[in-house]
């Protein structure tokens, strides 16, 4: 490495006609540059910075020669073929000695130029002094390439540099980062691979013999003193003394690997795993030295954690294998409820909770979800089913009114449950620890108990109350809606619009959860109301029964509203104007296939609007798709 323009000053001088002696008609300068500050050893040819100074030389009329090993060619140029022109005479090698030199007598007539290798480092970095000097000489190797070392150095270069800071600089260029922080650099060495072989940037490393400069770096930022160290060895050390710091398991065979400096390694470690770009090759390096050391480690550390409460570990997220255990302990917990209690399914929860900030929850999103409803189900039927108080105040429901107000405020969370559950378990592909232990266990609690119990308490109120007589009193019924509603919105004034959408199959657990989504996503305010539905329970009927009507009745399979059918979209739509001229029936399908734009047109100047979405309904309806069900509900 040279500096350019202090070089080519230099060289220049030499070659200034006032130093001419009176015997010269000509000069001759030699440079053996037996540093190779100007030569580029990878290429075998002079480097970047020479072949400027060879430009501007041509500049001056002055010639430069190449000797390189070439003595007899270059006494043969200088004093036979051109004893006119100036020449610099290049030789990357050092000078030889008298008895070998062919040009020694050429040489006592001419002039010499040197230039130090250390000295052009330090003009390089505009360092005066000699503190560093040593450190240059045993790295000047480093300095041997301008565009692809010296220049990235020197854009991390600060003046206040000495031996550590070059060091960190020399790794920072080789791992292409932008700073000189250790912690960094070492995750985009590892992050090009934990075999040092197929490690691009510890091929430099080494090839540089900055080896032990890693390790001792890597010594005094993390506490690492494994023997014989390797890029996979230090890995391991992150996970190793992650585990014994957050949950405080000491595996013997590992001890070596727990770093003296805990902390700067969980910086190290959550950083990392925090990093949306590289938090994916972290998990790839987690499972695969894992697998690598299973029987040892793994599974080591999965039998202390089936003795330990799960408290103890629960902030602790470096390996999977801890989620594993803890949705493990759930999953058994629940296939063997009896004597769990009310405060357990909290504790469940709040592990739950827990595990959603921690790394892998990602990976298990979906059994951590259907766990949560899971316990969420097995918590309700223990406060409201098994609990004696609870259990005689449903029993002792004195009416249908009251029985569908407990409903609409409590037992609604039942069939939430039950179905978010299932959204969470179709979801997951990996579901097979939820199939063996679990699905059953939640499918005979709902079906067999809750259910049944709650299906037994309606029809003995439904036989006992009704009598024939489908009217459920005290509860606005399916038949009034469009009075109760929608006359009641469009008659305040001329302008008043009334909206409907109409979900076939939407049940009101659903309505329920939508009601939250919508009151936490936006500025308005949703009220939620429950209405008698019409008997038998049909779409055909109900979708009639939402029409103003004055009476309906049934000719063959249709159902007809005050003498017209109301078999399609279109009957529908006239049923409706009927009532209000300015009235349309149409999709969510078609309002949702064209732009804001069309859709403000489609219904300008309605007062009513009947938007119809089935997905729910017919997603059942096709047997193929009665497992989307519960997909087709979320999506909505």
């Amino acid at each position: 490495m040279v500096n350019v323009e202090k070089t080519i000053q230099s060289i220049l001088r030499k070659f200034d006609p006032s130093e001419l002696a009176d015997y010269e008609k000509r000069k001759i300068v030699f440079w053996f540059d037996k540093d190779r500050t100007a030569w580029d050893d990878e290429k075998r040819a002079p480097s970047s910075e020479l072949n400027e100074i060879i430009q501007i030389l041509k500049e001056h009329n002055i010639e430069f020669h190449l000797l390189n090993n070439s003595y007899f060619e270059t006494k043969k140029l200088l004093e036979i073929e051109d004893t006119e022109s100036d020449y610099l005479v290049y030789c990357p090698a050092p000078e030889r000695e008298h008895e070998d030199n062919w040009l020694f007598d050429i040489q006592l007539y001419s002039s010499r130029f040197e230039n130090s290798r250390i000295s052009d480092i330090k003009s390089e970095f505009e360092i005066d002094g000699y503190e560093l000097d040593d450190f240059f000489t045993r790295y000047q190797k480093f300095f041997a390439n301008q565009k692809e070392r010296v220049q990235p150095l020197k854009r991390l270069y600060q003046p206040d540099w000495r031996e550590k800071e070059f060091l960190l600089g020399f790794f920072a260029v080789f791992s292409r980062t932008q700073t000189l922080d250790f912690k960094q650099i070492v995750r985009d060495i590892l992050l090009r691979g934990l075999e040092e072989g197929e490690n691009p940037v510890w091929e430099n490393i080494s090839k540089f013999e900055l080896e032990k400069e890693f390790w001792e770096l890597a010594k005094e930022e993390f506490g690492f003193t494994a023997s014989n160290p390797t890029l996979k060895k230090l890995f391991l050390s992150f996970l190793i003394t992650h585990i014994k710091r957050y949950s405080g398991i000491s595996l013997q065979e590992y001890e070596q690997y727990v770093n003296r400096k805990e902390n700067e390694g969980q910086i190290f470690l959550k950083h990392w795993m925090d990093s949306f770009q590289d938090s994916r090759k972290f998990e790839e390096y987690a499972k695969s030295v894992l697998a690598e050391n299973g029987r040892d480690l793994e599974e080591g550390l999965q039998a202390e954690l089936d003795k330990r409460d799960v408290q103890t570990y629960l902030e602790a997220e470096a390996v999977e294998t801890f989620d594993k255990a803890i949705i493990v302990r759930i999953v058994n917990e629940l296939a063997n409820p009896t004597g769990l209690t009310v405060n357990d399914f909290k504790t469940y929860l709040a592990w739950i909770e827990e595990r959603r900030t921690r790394h892998w929850y990602r990976e298990y999103e979906n059994i951590y979800n259907a766990l949560e409803y899971a316990v969420r189900l097995f918590s309700f039927a223990k406060e409201y089913y098994d609990d004696p108080k609870a259990a005689d105040e449903l029993e002792n429901t004195p009416s249908l009114y009251e029985l569908s107000k407990k409903y609409a405020e409590t037992y609604y969370r039942i069939d939430y449950f039950y179905r978010k559950f299932y959204y969470y378990f179709d979801k997951e592909q990996e579901k097979d620890i939820l199939k063996r232990k679990l699905r059953q266990r939640v499918e005979n609690l709902y079906t067999n108990t809750l259910l049944r119990k709650l299906l037994q308490k309606w029809s003995n109120l439904v036989d006992y109350e009704l009598d024939g007589n489908w009217k459920l009193e005290l509860a606005d019924s399916q038949q009034d809606f469009y009075i109760n509603y929608v006359q009641r919105i469009i008659s305040k004034n001329d302008k008043a619009r009334a909206v409907v959408v109409i979900s076939d199959a939407m049940r009101y657990e659903v309505a329920a959860e939508l009601k939250e989504r919508i009151n936490k996503d936006t500025w308005g305010l949703v009220d939620l109301n429950y209405m008698a539905g019409v008997f038998p329970s049909y779409t055909k009927l109900g979708m009639a029964a939402l029409l103003p009507h004055e009476s309906l009745q049934y000719r063959g399979k249709e159902v007809f509203v005050d003498g017209m059918g109301s078999e399609n979209r279109a009957n529908r739509e006239r049923i409706l104007q009927s009532k209000c001229e300015d009235s349309i029936a149409t999709s969510y399908d078609e309002i949702m296939k064209g732009s804001k734009e069309e859709a403000r047109e489609l219904i300008k100047g309605k007062r009513v609007v009947y938007i119809y979405h089935d997905k729910i309904d017919s997603t059942g309806e096709k047997r193929s798709l009665e497992e989307g069900v519960f997909k087709a509900v979320e999506d909505t």
